[in-house]
């Protein structure tokens, strides 16, 4: 280019790279005199000027080229540890998430399951008096006993076995909501001491609603064993953190009927749940998609 200005003013000074000042000003000194000397010259002079006034163009072009490829250079380092801090960061997103399912999953744990007979005695031992016990475990296997009294003595004792299917959702407040589908049951199972004690004793299962939906009449010195069918819960309730609220939800009834001393009960599952409430914080949004 150099060839082109003949030398004459041949000179373009490189400003390096990110001095905006120099390179305006560079830009003042190499085209607009030379520009202006275009306007003034004679005809004769004009190519001369001309060739000056592109070389001043090309200088400042140059320049500005610098300027560019400086930046490109860098806009590409740049993308390329954007993407990396992006994948990092999306690969810790995902193990956080991760772990706190985890934690989830372990808080549920710290929910207690039970079952509980509302409105029976609390005695178990027989031999005086009747009563409806229930034990249950925490895979929502239970037994409930009843046991018929006459004269002062137990003559038989029954037992109702079956599963309770229930199942929990964590809450983003740490609050778990129990929903209990259904209860099926495997037998009833009544051993008599084989002694004849006058009219049938009656002992009936019944749904939320009251209605009956398996009914046995026997002698209480008598043995049978038989199997009821399932019943249809479909409820639930929120468990609050820090066993400040316990669940409570009605899941059948029993009504055992005979001469003296006829028991029922309100059969229940209880739920309480021993968490803390989980922190609120809010997540970071990661989008390495867009600009």
């Amino acid at each position: 280019m150099e060839d082109i200005c003949k030398h004459k003013d041949c000179s373009c000074e490189n400003v390096g790279i990110g001095d905006c000042v120099k390179l305006q000003e560079l830009n003042d000194l190499q085209i607009r005199p030379k520009m202006r000397a275009i306007l003034k010259s004679e005809w004769c002079n004009l190519p001369d000027a001309i060739r000056r006034a592109f070389y001043g163009v090309w200088c400042v072009l140059k320049n500005i080229i610098n300027q560019l490829c400086y930046i490109l250079s860098k806009l590409e380092c740049l993308e390329s540890k954007v993407d990396k801090l992006c994948s990092i960061a999306k690969c810790q997103d995902e193990r956080i998430s991760g772990l706190v399912g985890h934690i989830k999953g372990k808080m549920l744990e710290n929910v207690v399951f039970g079952m509980k007979g509302v409105g029976t005695s609390a005695n178990s031992a027989g031999y005086g008096d009747t009563f409806t016990s229930v034990t249950v475990q925490q895979n929502g296997d239970f037994a409930i006993v009843w046991n018929m009294v006459y004269a002062g003595r137990e003559v038989g004792r029954g037992t109702i076995t079956g599963k309770v299917s229930h199942m929990y959702t964590m809450n983003e407040d740490g609050s778990v909501k129990a929903h209990v589908s259904r209860v099926d049951f495997d037998q009833v199972k009544y051993v008599g001491d084989g002694g004849s004690y006058g009219n049938n004793a009656t002992f009936s299962i019944q749904d939320t609603n009251g209605r009956t939906v398996w009914t046995k009449s026997y002698q209480a010195g008598s043995s049978f064993t038989e199997k009821p069918g399932s019943i249809s819960i479909g409820k639930e309730t929120v468990l609050r953190p820090q066993g400040g609220s316990t669940g409570d939800i009605l899941l059948f009834k029993t009504l055992d009927q005979w001469d003296y001393d006829p028991t029922s009960s309100d059969v229940r599952a209880t739920y309480v749940n021993n968490n803390s409430p989980l922190p609120k914080v809010e997540g970071c949004v990661i989008d390495c998609d867009n600009c």
